[in-house]
């Protein structure tokens, strides 16, 4: 694989093994049903805090207080129903997923 290093703006090449590159640009790839958001205008982060503050201001308002929310560790909302709650089960290794994706593309 070639990429640029730009500490010292130099073009080289990483040698790994196909499941590690795999891994990689996986990490990149969406679940099926979720869309990626970019944040603009002001909300975009290199000046959220800053936009938001003069918002704020002309708008004669104070900031609001930050109160975290904790919630329970593996815990989360039904995205279907939006009222049960998910819990954490297992961890399935990538190598998995990929290795029942190719069965399921050979069986079918």
């Amino acid at each position: 694989m070639r990429y640029t290093d730009y500490r010292d703006n130099q073009r080289k090449i990483m040698q790994m093994v196909p499941e590690e590159f795999i891994r990689r640009y996986l990490l990149h790839v969406l679940p099926k049903g979720v869309m990626r958001i970019r944040h603009f205008g002001f909300l975009a982060n290199s000046c959220r805090c800053k936009k938001l503050s003069q918002i704020r201001s002309q708008l004669a308002m104070k900031a609001p207080k930050k109160e975290k929310v904790i919630e329970p560790l593996g815990h989360w909302c039904c995205p279907q129903c939006e009222t049960g709650r998910l819990q954490f089960m297992e961890l399935i290794s990538l190598l998995k997923i990929v290795e029942r994706e190719a069965a399921l593309r050979l069986s079918g």
